[in-house]
């Protein structure tokens, strides 16, 4: 009867013994999988995190919209361009004046030199205003304006100012080599305040164009 009863439940043992060695290694691996998975999670929540920023560079000017409704305002620069084709047209006008009234020996009344600084006047607020006008449109990154042409403009600019006004200084009315120099600074500081107000035109289409979405 023992001997029976030993060998009957010799089976029973060995199979509870496997199925408690079952539920040990079942529960040894649960941990280890867990972490792999949340590993793999983070990895994939920091490659979304991260892709949009280190894998797409700032497109360039005019390839990809701005997105979320941004408007950008041209400022003042529209109204820039024509203050800077007008006031080029006064410089020219009083300047050319000026040299006329100049070479003619019969007019020392000192015209000549009020129009010198009449013309010396407007370019130099001319420049000033056409400038900042052209500037006002200038607050996104991707609305630089025309540079080459600033360049140019502050460097014909100064040029022209700094010789209109020496000339006039030394009153053009005196001599006639003089009266002709004149018109040198007065052209030059004409072609300056166009350039300006290019750049201030162009400005204002960048803003546009930004605003429409780079198209």
């Amino acid at each position: 009867m023992d001997r029976g009863t030993a060998a009957e439940r010799g089976p029973v043992r060995r199979g509870a013994l496997t199925l408690v060695m079952c539920l040990a290694a079942s529960l040894l691996a649960s941990p280890a999988a867990a972490q792999d998975g949340g590993s793999g999670a983070d990895d994939s929540g920091n490659a979304e995190r991260t892709g949009g920023i280190d894998n797409h560079p700032p497109p360039p000017f005019g390839s990809a919209p701005l997105g979320g409704g941004v408007v950008l305002s041209p400022g003042w620069s529209v109204e820039a361009f024509w203050i800077g084709i007008g006031a080029a047209v006064g410089v020219a006008g009083t300047g050319i004046t000026a040299v006329a009234l100049a070479a003619t020996t019969d007019t020392r009344d000192g015209a000549a030199t009020a129009l010198g600084i009449t013309s010396m006047a407007l370019l130099g607020v001319g420049t000033a205003v056409v400038a900042l006008g052209g500037a006002s449109a200038r607050g996104h990154p991707y609305v630089p304006g025309a540079r080459g042409l600033r360049i140019a403009a502050w460097t014909l600019g100064s040029l022209s100012l700094g010789t209109g006004i020496a000339l006039v200084a030394a009153d053009i009315t005196s001599d006639d080599a003089r009266a002709a120099a004149f018109i040198a600074p007065v052209m030059l500081g004409a072609v300056s305040l166009v350039l300006f107000a290019i750049d201030a035109l162009v400005s204002a289409i960048q803003t546009d164009i930004v605003s429409r979405g780079g198209g």
